[in-house]
């Protein structure tokens, strides 16, 4: 079948490029308002809080993208059984874990070797 707009096949790299940026900037926010809110264990706090920014900054950068998309795909899948079966993190989760296959796209560190 013929595509319907056939020169954007030419930005092809741009759709991983947005999803970074949905995936990465929500994580941001979410893991300022769990910051913001805290937890009972100091020390499973830090780690999770930690790994969440890293890993949005990580994806946001371009930086090792691949490994920030399986993190932050594990954590929310974690975060869809924590909160109930919500619909944004299994999303997230499916958003963060295409960028395993995506790439970085364009505006990236990352480059396919």
């Amino acid at each position: 079948m013929l595509s319907l707009f056939p020169t954007f096949l030419a930005f092809g790299l741009f759709a991983p490029f947005l999803i970074r940026l949905t995936v990465g900037l929500y994580f941001l926010w979410y893991g300022r308002n769990v910051f913001r809110e805290g937890t009972k264990s100091k020390t499973l706090f830090f780690f999770y809080t930690g790994l969440t920014y890293l890993s949005s900054l990580s994806i946001l950068a371009g930086v090792y993208t691949q490994l920030g998309g399986v993190l932050l795909a594990l954590l929310s899948f974690i975060l869809y059984i924590q909160h109930n079966r919500d619909a944004r993190f299994f999303f997230l989760g499916i958003l963060s874990l295409s960028l395993l296959f995506l790439g970085a796209g364009f505006f990236a560190f990352d480059l396919p070797i």
